[in-house]
């Protein structure tokens, strides 16, 4: 059974919503998981990204449309499954 985060903000899109999670493992990414949705939580809020690489223990996702990526702990980090709901702000 998926968790589920609310009041997730996407930059990518300009949207907020809902979105089905599942954690994230770091020591079991692979190529393939680059360009997954990832959502950073941390204080109370919530931001979508796309993965773009690890290393030495952090990941690395881009939160806007823009081509720079910021780098978080694993353990703020759970893979976007699926938006379920999505409002303009």
């Amino acid at each position: 059974m998926s968790d589920i985060v609310h009041n997730v903000r996407d930059g990518r899109h300009g949207l907020i919503g809902s979105w089905k999670v599942e954690p994230l493992d770091i020591n079991k990414l692979t190529a393939s998981d680059v360009g997954r949705t990832v959502i950073y939580r941390d204080y109370g809020r919530a931001e979508a990204g796309t993965l773009t690489s690890w290393r030495d223990g952090i990941v690395f996702a881009r939160y806007s449309r823009g081509d720079t990526s910021a780098g978080a702990r694993p353990t703020d980090l759970v893979f976007g499954l699926e938006s379920i709901a999505e409002l303009r702000p």
